[in-house]
């Protein structure tokens, strides 16, 4: 009876209530083969924060306009949002 109750707790966990920039500071690793493996850190790429919170659900922000130059995060970022809304928003 355990396993069903934790199965049915996790299925009926309030939604998160966390901006795109938290979830992927709390929820994301980059790879090991990659220039900095572990956890991700935004501070290094700072002006993410803003795109990624401008993309946050019920924040106010209508329409984000992404203007960058190349490989500055502009995939990253879209892919950052795409698990935030698979994983939080989607609930």
């Amino acid at each position: 009876m355990s396993n069903l109750y934790k199965v049915a707790s996790n299925i009926i966990r309030p939604i998160e209530k966390i901006s795109v920039s938290d979830y992927a500071q709390r929820y994301l690793y980059n790879p090991s083969n990659t220039s900095d493996p572990g956890k991700f850190d935004l501070s290094r790429a700072p002006y993410q924060r803003d795109i990624m919170d401008a993309l946050t659900p019920n924040n106010g922000v209508e329409k984000v306009i992404f203007m960058a130059g190349a490989q500055i995060g502009k995939t990253f970022t879209a892919s950052v949002w795409m698990c935030f809304t698979f994983d939080i928003d989607s609930m």
